[in-house]
């Protein structure tokens, strides 16, 4: 399982180009290839309508990662990745006003 963060904005055409200046999304891939998996996360991120522009953080991650239990919605996504094939968790930050 590979887990990895990446720094993105809206794409123009989204619908939440208005309402979220950027956003951190977090990605559990399963997948043992990196480029495999970090391709699979690009595609689904610019599915929902956002462009990355860095990937922050990447590296194989385990269930056992998780025993300490200080990460339960993490723990959760992993979960979901290994039965659905990915998860992923959206942390959006709004636009402020616009300056002139």
């Amino acid at each position: 399982m590979m887990f990895m963060q990446f720094s993105c904005i809206p794409a123009e055409s989204s619908a939440a180009t208005d309402a979220f200046a950027e956003a951190i999304i977090n990605c559990w891939i399963d997948r043992e290839d990196r480029a495999e998996a970090e391709s699979l996360a690009r595609s689904v991120i610019a599915d929902q309508g956002w462009c990355v522009e860095n990937l922050e953080d990447h590296y194989t991650i385990t269930r056992e990662d998780y025993a300490d239990g200080h990460s339960r919605e993490g723990l959760e996504a992993y979960d979901n990745a290994e039965r659905d094939g990915h998860s992923f968790i959206c942390h959006t930050y709004f636009a402020g006003p616009k300056l002139n």
